[in-house]
């Protein structure tokens, strides 16, 4: 799930931190729309930021009367509990809080405004510390619900814990002072503000479409007001009060902004309250018309601030009244936007410079120096060696495995598709063998994760995980047994799946394809006999007078071998003929109207 405390404005409202997805925390001038700052945190992939907040400190001179003008921090939570505060000033860790800290994943980090701040975590505890001495003072237990969001009321007495269910604890006795329960899901946002001594709680929840308002002060635990919101659930929220008016402008996970404007004394339990009105964000491009993300809003006196953008954030100030109640703004997308600017630049250093682009024909032939001068050069001659190189065919060096092995590292340290692929595309059994020799211990597990997703890819990426595969777990196969068996069944368990249903068919398709060779075997024995049959002659006819005896001969002979041909096809009819050929004699007589008289017209030849 996104981690919603990873972005937020600073107390004066010029300045926005925000941490992406990529772990590196940026700093933009909500003014001029500008990146001030990109600082990329110590161990940021293997020990992410998980919640930030800032503060404003005022430090004292050495003189009394003095006050230097307010410094601004950000305090870091991390997912190992640690806690880091980070110095606009000088763009680094000015220091890291010191105690037990939290054992398991900061979730939130609130501030009272003086020189204590409170900070949940998924270990059920609410740590106290001080920011002066950089160090915990105290902390306590707040049952076994897993805490997502903390909020310190503006008494400074009380502090606001939400899981499910949203708790107020008293600071002085850490004892619970009232529970408030209405959302479906956790809380993942608690907003407070004071109107006449009475503090209010504004909360959302991960999957509800609604805002609920509760009265701390009030005796009742059920909900003050809601707030419905048409888009989707919320995944930022700033609420402020003007002149009896209850503000509250949300970000919806959509990424678009949906803003109420309504008393707070009209506000009833049992009537929801109805969004005042939407914005959204188009680009201007009239081909293909893409959504901008609206990432943060900012209530200000009469106008809202947002901020839109991905990667690269703009701002802009709107009003906070609308003629209609679903408004798109059309605004150019800020990456396209930056690009533009470039070309600007470029063009207005060529006209500083006084660069001219001359004008000439496509023909047109450009002399240089060397060229105008028409000095011959001496060709370079190639060593002899270097032509011997040149001549070998099929030859190509090996890629070196320990460089592969880094690139291997970088590609699973940044989650690069592009990194991996090139690495895994080397198929040389030794390469592959010592890429993966190299490779440290740690790594194993998530490169194995990796196979498992290119094996469920096409076979050509099924083929080449296997070969890794192979050689991953020969190589390391001490350090997989230390895994312990639930966690390799957990891991290797997508790779069986993979594997099992790829192979469910092979059975069947082997003895498919033994009986294909079969078939096609004995289709060819047959097609080679029939050859063997229909080569020899039938008849051969010898255009001479002389020789028609011998014509007559082999003719016969040729009537026999097809006798003979036949008798291989059909046994049963041609066994009376055999019988007769065996035990009598045959007669044919022959013709011969030119050679032969009239006393010699016929003549007798036995066959036997």
């Amino acid at each position: 799930m996104e981690n919603l405390h990873l972005k937020e404005f600073s107390p004066d409202q010029k300045l926005f931190a925000v941490i992406q997805s990529d772990g590196v925390l940026k700093i933009y001038d909500t003014e001029t729309s500008k990146l001030k700052q990109e600082y990329i945190p110590n161990l940021h992939l293997s020990t992410p930021c998980t919640a930030l907040k800032w503060i404003k400190m005022e430090l004292k001179k050495k003189r009394k009367s003095e006050l230097s003008s307010g410094t601004l921090y950000i305090l870091l939570g991390t997912n190992k509990g640690d806690l880091c505060l980070y110095s606009y000033a000088t763009a680094k860790i000015e220091a890291t809080f010191k105690g037990e800290g939290h054992s398991k994943s900061i979730t939130s980090i609130d501030h009272n405004g003086s020189d204590t701040i409170y900070t949940t975590g998924l270990d059920s505890q609410v740590i106290k510390w001080n920011i002066a001495k950089c160090r915990q003072e105290s902390s306590f237990d707040i049952g076994p619900d897993k805490p997502t969001a903390i909020c310190v009321l503006e008494n400074e007495q009380q502090v606001a814990t939400a899981s499910k269910t949203i708790k107020i604890w008293d600071l002085e006795t850490n004892q619970l002072v009232k529970a408030f329960t209405g959302h479906s899901s956790d809380v993942i946002i608690l907003k407070s503000f004071t109107h006449d001594d009475i503090s209010y709680i504004v909360s959302a929840s991960k999957n509800d479409r609604n805002l609920s308002l509760w009265k701390v002060d009030d005796s009742k635990s059920a909900v003050f007001g809601t707030f419905t919101l048409l888009n989707n659930a919320p995944n930022f929220i700033d609420c402020k009060m003007f002149n009896e008016q209850l503000r509250i402008a949300c970000i919806c996970r959509n990424e678009s902004l949906s803003y109420f404007d309504v008393p707070l004394k009209s506000i009833k339990s049992k009537k929801p309250v109805k969004v005042k009105f939407t914005v959204e964000i188009a680009s201007d491009n009239a081909k293909n018309v893409t959504h901008i993300p609206i990432i943060c809003a900012s209530i200000l006196s009469f106008d809202l601030m947002i901020g839109y953008g991905d990667m690269i954030m703009k701002f802009e100030t709107i009003p906070n009244s609308q003629e209609t109640t679903n408004t798109v703004l059309v605004r150019k997308d800020p990456t396209k936007l930056d690009v533009s600017k470039a070309q600007k630049k470029d063009i207005a250093l060529n006209e500083a410079l006084n660069i001219v682009t001359p004008i000439a024909d496509e023909n047109a032939e450009v002399l240089n120096i060397i060229s105008a001068k028409k000095k011959t050069q001496k060709p370079t001659e190639i060593p002899l060696g270097v032509r011997f190189d040149n001549l070998t065919v099929g030859t190509s060096k090996k890629p070196n495995a320990k460089k592969l092995t880094h690139q291997l590292v970088q590609g699973l340290h940044g989650n690069d598709a592009t990194i991996l692929r090139n690495v895994l595309r080397q198929t040389d059994e030794e390469t592959v063998r010592l890429t993966v020799k190299y490779l440290e211990p740690k790594y194993v597990m998530p490169f194995v994760n990796e196979l498992s997703l290119l094996m469920s890819k096409k076979t050509a990426g099924s083929e080449m995980a296997l070969t890794w595969l192979r050689h991953l777990i020969q190589t390391h196969s001490s350090s997989l047994m230390s895994y312990g068996h639930i966690n390799l069944m957990n891991t290797f368990g997508t790779t069986l799946g993979i594997i099992d249903h790829r192979t469910q068919n092979l059975s069947g398709l082997m003895r498919l394809r033994g009986r294909l060779d079969l078939l096609v075997g004995q289709l060819k024995q047959t097609s080679d006999f029939d050859d063997e049959v229909h080569n020899e002659n039938v008849l051969v006819y010898e255009d001479s007078d002389d020789e028609s005896n011998k014509m007559d001969a082999k003719s016969v002979s040729s009537n026999e071998d097809i006798y003979d041909g036949f008798e291989d096809d059909d046994d049963d009819d041609d066994e009376g003929i055999r019988d007769i050929i065996r035990n009598g004699k045959h007669s044919i007589s022959l013709n011969d109207s030119e050679g032969l008289t009239n006393d010699e017209d016929y003549e007798e030849m036995d066959i036997s």
